[in-house]
Formats: C-alpha cells, sequence, structure tokens
C-alpha cells in the first residue's frame, strides 16, 4: 500500500531536475491520466503551492506514488538481464543476451577437435626421428633399411599426398557429412594409419600406413577448426581458433620428446607411429560424446530443435540457449524456379581479392620449406655435426620447445597487435 508524498520547495526543486525520456512524455501512467513532461510538472506543483499559500503541498492534493504506478523501463542492451522497477518477478531475459560461459562444456568442444589437430604436429615430429631410426642398420631392425633419397621423400610425403586427397574430399562432400562426422573419420584414418605403419612389414605398407595417416589429416584439418568456431562461445571464439594451431606447434614437440625418448632402441620408429594410435582413439571416443556443430544442423536441414538441444549442451544445462540460437540464422532459401544458386568457384571469383590474399599468404608460408625441414629436423642436426642420433634428435626438442613458446606469444598477443603485425614480423 503506497504512502503520500509532502512535496516543499526543495522537493520541487529536486522534481526540476529529474529526467524523463522522451518516448514516455505524453503517454499514459498506470492510473490512466496522461504523464506530463518535467516543465509541466513543475509549473503545476508550483502553483498548487502558491495558492495554498504553505509552503508545502497538501498530500491530498498529490496522487499516490506507488509501486505498481511506476512505469518500468527495460534497459534493452545486449549481454544484460534487466528488472522491471517495481516488478517483483524473476529478472526478464533479453534478447541478444550472453550467458555465463559454463568453460568445463566449451573445454570438452574445443579439446577433442583440437587434438585431432595435435595428431598433424605429432606426425611431423616422429618422422623427423623415425626416418634416422627406420635408415640406420643398427636401429631400424629391418632388412629394407637401406632407403635411397627418393624412397624416404615418397614415404615422408605419403601423409602429405594423403592430406591433399582428403582435402579435396572433405571441400565437395564436407557440409553433407557435417563437421563431428569428418572428425571421426578423421580418428579412424588416424588410428588405421598408425597401426599399419608401426607394424609394417615392408616399405611399401609404410607408405601405405603414412598414407592413410595423411587421409586423417586432410579431414581434421577440415573439420576441426569449423567445429571449433561453429561451437565456441562468441566471445572465447577468436583464443580458441589461434590455440588450435598451438595444439599443432604442441604436437610437433610431442613428437620431437616420442623420437628423443624412442630413437635409441632396435625398431624405435615403430613405436614413435604406434603411440598416435592412443590419441586417435581418444579424438574418436570424444566426438562420439559431442554433438553436431548447432550452425550446421540449422544449416542442413535437420531442424531448429536439433540444433537447440546441441547448443544446449555445447552451453551447459544452465545457460539460455535461446538468444544465441535466433541469432545463427535459417537454412538457406532455394532458388526460386528458373534461377541457379552460384557455385563456390563463382563466389570466390566475385571476391578476388580476398582470393589471391589468402592463396598467397598460404603459398609464401610454405614455399619457403618450413614445413619440409621439420620432417627432417633430427637429419639435419646429424648432419650438422651432432654426430649420435640421441643428440640429433634431443636438439629438435628445444627447437620445438622454442616454436611452441612463439606460437603461445602469438596465441596471446593477437588480439592486441593485430594479425598484420604478426604475419610481417613472422615472415621479416
Amino acid at each position: 500500500m503506497g504512502t503520500g508524498i509532502a512535496v516543499t520547495n526543495a522537493g520541487l526543486r529536486k522534481l526540476s531536475s529529474l529526467s524523463v525520456p522522451k518516448h514516455d512524455t505524453g503517454t499514459k501512467s498506470s492510473w490512466g491520466q496522461k504523464r506530463k513532461s518535467p516543465n509541466s510538472a513543475h509549473r503545476e506543483m508550483a502553483s498548487m503551492t502558491a495558492n495554498s499559500g504553505l509552503g508545502f503541498v497538501p498530500p491530498e492534493s498529490v496522487p499516490l506514488l506507488t509501486r505498481s504506478s511506476v512505469t518500468s523501463h527495460q534497459v534493452q542492451q545486449r549481454g544484460v538481464r534487466t528488472q522491471a522497477l517495481g516488478d517483483d518477478s524473476d529478472p526478464e531475459f533479453v534478447e541478444g543476451a550472453v550467458s555465463e560461459i559454463d568453460y568445463g562444456a566449451t573445454a570438452m568442444a574445443f579439446t577433442f577437435p583440437a587434438t585431432a589437430g595435435m595428431l598433424f604436429g605429432y606426425d611431423i615430429g616422429a618422422t623427423s626421428g623415425a626416418l634416422v631410426s627406420m635408415t640406420s642398420e643398427t636401429l631400424s631392425g629391418t632388412d629394407w633399411y637401406s632407403l635411397s633419397t627418393l624412397q624416404t621423400g615418397i614415404f615422408v610425403s605419403g601423409s602429405l599426398g594423403g592430406a591433399l586427397v582428403a582435402s579435396a574430399l572433405a571441400l565437395v562432400y564436407g557440409d553433407t557429412l557435417g563437421r563431428k562426422r569428418e572428425l571421426q573419420i578423421a580418428a579412424m584414418l588416424y588410428g588405421i594409419g598408425a597401426v599399419i605403419t608401426g607394424l609394417a612389414p615392408s616399405l611399401q605398407l609404410a607408405i601405405l600406413g603414412h598414407v592413410t595417416y595423411g587421409l586423417g589429416i586432410g579431414f581434421a584439418m577440415h573439420g576441426a577448426p569449423i567445429y571449433i568456431a561453429e561451437t565456441a562461445p562468441a566471445k572465447l571464439r577468436g583464443t580458441l581458433i589461434s590455440l588450435k594451431e598451438g595444439f599443432i606447434v604442441g604436437g610437433i614437440l610431442l613428437g620431437f620428446l616420442a623420437g628423443s625418448q624412442l630413437i635409441g632402441q632396435e625398431g624405435g620408429w615403430r613405436y614413435m607411429y604406434g603411440l598416435a594410435a592412443l590419441p586417435a582413439l581418444l579424438v574418436g571416443g570424444g566426438m562420439t560424446t559431442l554433438p553436431d556443430s548447432p550452425r550446421w544442423l540449422i544449416v542442413s536441414g535437420k531442424g531448429r530443435e536439433a540444433a537447440e538441444t546441441a547448443l544446449q549442451q555445447l552451453r551447459g544445462k544452465a545457460s539460455d540457449v535461446r538468444a544465441e540460437l535466433a541469432g545463427m540464422g535459417s537454412a538457406p532459401v532455394a532458388p526460386a524456379l528458373g534461377e541457379t544458386s552460384k557455385s563456390t568457384v563463382e563466389m570466390l571469383l566475385e571476391n578476388k581479392r580476398a582470393l589471391y590474399t589468402g592463396i598467397s599468404i598460404v603459398l609464401f608460408q610454405q614455399i619457403t620449406g618450413q614445413p619440409s625441414v621439420l620432417y627432417y629436423a633430427t637429419d639435419i642436426f646429424q648432419r650438422a655435426g651432432f654426430s649420435s642420433a640421441q643428440d640429433a634428435s634431443n636438439v629438435t626438442v628445444v627447437l620445438g620447445a622454442f616454436k611452441l613458446a612463439m606460437t603461445l606469444v602469438a596465441v596471446l598477443t593477437v588480439d592486441r597487435l593485430g594479425r598484420r603485425p604478426l604475419l610481417l614480423w613472422g615472415v621479416g
């Protein structure tokens, strides 16, 4: 129940300093009267004071101000939950609000795809030590250790050739398969390739195993970054995509470490490759527990209900995902009768500058030969003066650790310094 308010001259001065939103002027209050502007309300109350001859307005002359008489003003601001003034109910959810991040659910959705990327880096590092082990008369444990430069080149490039083929397949069928299924296929190919290479009784089967592993790389490198981008909270999306690159470099370091620990054992190269089957199994099992990308579910026509269920799992059960889901848009509309949809090539050609820029960055990154150097790092250090295979392998660990440290520096500073300066410093 409200109580009357006696307004003194000081109170009138305070009232005149108040501002009312323009959209509220001229609207009707909760007691059915037309609300006056602040100036008119001031003049009317001043007149009432003068006519009474007193320094106050009789309480009965002033409308009662109760909780129900105050019109609520909802602040439509992204990321804010507001409560209407005078409303005893729970805070109203504002469309576009961002729920508190569930870091546990976010970590699950990031870790398994990122581990698929790590397995790509692991192959680079492991191959560095495996080549020296495989071609050593005392360490190979085979009768086909005497490999020519061409044979070793074919073996090393087997994973890259497989990755190229899988990348082309993913480009054509990736949207049909979905990101989750791509990563599951990648995990299966990783595991099969690791086992075949580790147990290979001949060079031909070792090459086949490495090519199979490379197919996994191709599917993983297509599916992992897209899955992370489509499932990560907007606030963390850029950081997690950059951190995925850190996982790849971390995989290189792990491969170097495996080489340094196993290169002195007979047939150590088999263990270097075979160990990759364990994280591959982890990726396959982990992706089974994760949902499809909500955006892919919408675009592929699986329905918004399925997308909402997936997004709820990714954000945590306590999160309200309706606003985020609404921002994902809807499935693409089919072209009208007589019209044809644009192909991927046509859309790329319409953005030639972006296309040329992207191709150039990748080209100049690869044309330096830097990735190839890492595949042969142990052999290069051995030829450079570290005569012992063990010593040369230990130096690669230092190389991998430094590369990982610089990658983490880039991840932590990219948003503050910008992409272009880091790119120029990296190639300078």
